[in-house]
Parts: C-alpha cells; structure tokens; sequence
C-alpha cells in the first residue's frame, strides 16, 4: 500500500499544500529566469543598434530622447465649442444631422476624430436643453444661450474675505 494512502487527512492536506508551493515556486523561477534573458536580449538588440548607428555615423539611439525618436501629431485646435458651432448653425433653421455636418466644416470646425458624424450625434443628444429634435430634424431652444457658452477652465476665483 502507497504511503500517501496509510496517512491521515490533515498531513495529506500539508502535504499537498507544500507540493503547490513548490510547483509555484518553480513557476515563479521559471518566469523571473525568462525575464532575464528577456533583458539580456534587449541589452544585445542596443548594443547591436549603437553599432549600426556608429557606421551609418548617426548620434547614439539610446541618448535621444523619446520625443525625438516618436514625433506627436498635432490636433488642429478649434476657436469654439462644437456645441456653439452647432447653435449658430441650426440657429437659422432646423436641420438633419447630416445638413448640420456640412454646415459645421464648412463653418471651419475641424474634427479629430474619423467618424465626425458620431461626434455631431453626441453632442446633439446629450444636450437636451439646447437642441431639440422634431421628426429628423434639429432646433435650437429659445433662450438657452447662457448654457451654449464655452465653460471656463481653470480655478474658480477665491472670494475675498471680509470683515
């Protein structure tokens, strides 16, 4: 008869609780041991670049920074709300979600986005108290001009004390 039958419950239970951490551990070796070739490598790969670099007679890769090796596009930035771009435009006469997105480019707002019609949409629905639609076709609410204004960013100015 095996020996692990002839024990009792609880040390089959340690017993089986320290093969677990065993076999973790080995795991854990196992994955601290591939991170460090994964370093190793790495450290081949730019001494490997730093070599190109010295015969193509280009400064040092691993000196520049990061800015410089990845250039950021720039977003176009907008003078207005697309909100308030919206209220000009529908100001006139109720129009489509489509009719509202030509007006808007051809007004000179520029999107960041590759589906602007979505962004039109959203801005369209999410305010209610601004724009109502009727059938297909959006207005603008009378009287709502206090919240098309942009909102100001920044701190709150203190309220000076008195007294």
């Amino acid at each position: 008869m095996p020996l692990w039958i002839k024990l009792s419950k609880p040390y089959l239970s340690i017993l089986l609780t320290v093969r677990r951490s065993i076999v973790k551990k080995k795991h854990l070796d196992d994955f601290g041991a591939y991170i460090r070739s994964m370093i190793h490598e790495r450290q081949a790969i730019i001494q490997q670049i730093e070599q190109i670099d010295a015969a193509l007679q280009l400064p040092h890769t691993s000196q520049r920074p990061i800015s410089r090796l990845r250039p950021r596009g720039f977003r176009k930035s907008n003078k207005e709300t697309l909100r308030s771009v919206i209220a000009k435009v529908i100001a006139k006469k109720p129009m489509d979600r489509h009719e509202i997105l030509e007006a808007v480019q051809a007004k000179g707002y520029h999107f960041s986005t590759n589906d602007p019609l979505n962004s039109l949409s959203a801005a369209l629905y999410s305010a209610k108290g601004v724009f109502r639609q009727e059938g297909k076709k959006f207005y603008l609410v009378p009287g709502c001009e206090a919240e098309i204004a942009p909102k100001r960013r920044g701190r709150k100015p203190k309220m000076p004390v008195t007294g």
